[in-house]
């Protein structure tokens, strides 16, 4: 008996339809996963198969059946590859709005390519039900035979993939976070607990009468760090970087703010007088940067005279340890396992034990952030405080230790 049909495009596309509809409207069931299946392995490759040949004559059905597979396979990765260096990345919205696009786009084309055939040159799924023959050759037998295992052993395996997920295949974030509620950086191999008060890009450069090099600068950041209003003062310290690098750490020598317009001009500037150059003027001042965003001030760092435009003055207060002095510090643990998950933290400052966090429990998905204290015992600078993170009792860091160095004075008597 022979079971005859078109091309098999318009119900390939309604597969592809519920599908989408099952992954949007009903959690991860078995319809989902066999239509997943044929999805990326299947669907595409057929329908660039019809595409591309879409008279019956040349090519037999299980040759069809093998290239669809083949196609998908080439194809799919290619939409990945390509959406990975896109702003949406490879996500389960952008490849499943991807490849249902390629299909729908492909089964367009090889519908009208198919429509400027007669009828009884197209192709068209066949079904005919009757016993083997053998009388085709010996090598003609041992290709089909060798296709259809192949391709079960695709399914086969990439079912086993699925369904059975990656032993210890586990996934945590650790991480520890600064006064800013950003993550602390390290910066020429120490990470500083400092907190960053504001920030200013350098817009020009020019010399004083005295021969000191002035740095045009506009707040970009200002009044994050401490509770209080924070003053710009000469002393304060400062950090320039340049790109990624950290090209000088001193302290502001001076300050002046420019008053007027932001277009600056290259002149002689009196330490504590007011100039007028062309349409700029200058005036000491000590000002807060909580307000500051946007204004343009000049500035002169004790030590420092190379500034480029388009570098970076960071300021910070530095945060005074003490031996017997408590610093806390934020740490945040994300759990993406496929399980509930216990943590312990662990502080230790130059290898000793400073401190314990027990009790973490985290479900998929969920994130905990929270203070961790150490107190220094002994003074000395660069101690090296160290965060480990234990799972589920075990007696090995699940990471390398996250650090900190730290100087550590004196307590004041």
């Amino acid at each position: 008996m022979r079971i005859k049909g078109r091309s098999g495009l318009l119900p390939l596309n309604l597969l592809v339809i519920v599908l989408v509809s099952v992954i949007i409207l009903f959690p991860p069931n078995t319809l989902r996963i066999v239509l997943g299946f044929l999805f990326v392995l299947f669907f595409p490759g057929y329908a660039l198969m019809v595409a591309l040949f879409p008279r019956k004559e040349g090519m037999s059905g299980i040759e069809r059946v093998a290239l669809s597979f083949g196609l998908s396979i080439a194809v799919v990765p290619l939409i990945g590859l390509i959406f990975n260096y896109t702003p949406w990345g490879i996500r389960l919205e952008s490849m499943l709005s991807s490849i249902a696009s390629f299909i729908l786009i492909i089964s367009i084309i090889a519908w009208h390519r198919q429509k400027g055939l007669p009828e009884e040159e197209r192709f068209n799924i066949e079904f005919q039900l009757k016993m083997p023959s053998w009388g085709i050759s010996t090598r003609d037998k041992v290709l089909s035979i060798t296709l259809v295992l192949a391709i079960l052993s695709v399914l086969g395996m990439s079912g086993y993939i699925i369904a059975t997920p990656k032993a210890g295949e586990q996934i945590t974030e650790f991480y520890i976070l600064g006064r800013e509620g950003k993550a602390l950086k390290s910066m020429l191999g120490s990470t500083y607990l400092n907190v960053i008060e504001g920030r200013a890009e350098v817009r020009d450069v020019f010399l004083e009468d005295k021969g000191g090099v002035v740095a045009v600068a506009v707040v970009t950041e200002g009044g994050k760090g401490g509770e209080q209003s924070w003053a710009l003062s000469r002393g304060i310290s400062v950090r320039v970087w340049r790109g990624k690098g950290l090209v000088s750490e001193s302290v502001v020598s001076s300050f002046k703010r420019f008053k007027g317009v932001t277009e600056t001009t290259a002149g002689a500037v009196s330490r504590g007088h007011v100039v007028q150059t062309g349409a700029t003027a200058f005036a000491l001042e000590m000002p807060s940067l909580a307000d500051k965003v946007g204004e343009e001030y000049g500035f002169g760092i004790k030590g420092f005279s190379e500034f480029q435009v388009g570098d970076i003055l960071e300021f910070f207060t530095p945060t005074d340890l003490a031996v017997g002095k408590e610093m806390t510090v934020t740490v945040g643990i994300a759990n993406y396992d496929n399980e509930t998950v216990s943590y312990r933290v662990e502080v230790r400052i130059d290898g000793v034990k400073n401190n314990e966090v027990q009790g973490i429990t985290l479900e998929r998905g969920e994130r905990w952030e929270n203070g961790v204290s150490f107190t220094p015992g002994v003074a000395g600078e660069n101690q090296k405080v160290e965060f480990l993170l234990y799972k589920n009792g075990e007696v090995k860091p699940f990471f390398e230790p996250l650090r900190l160095w730290v100087d550590v004075k004196v307590k004041p008597s």
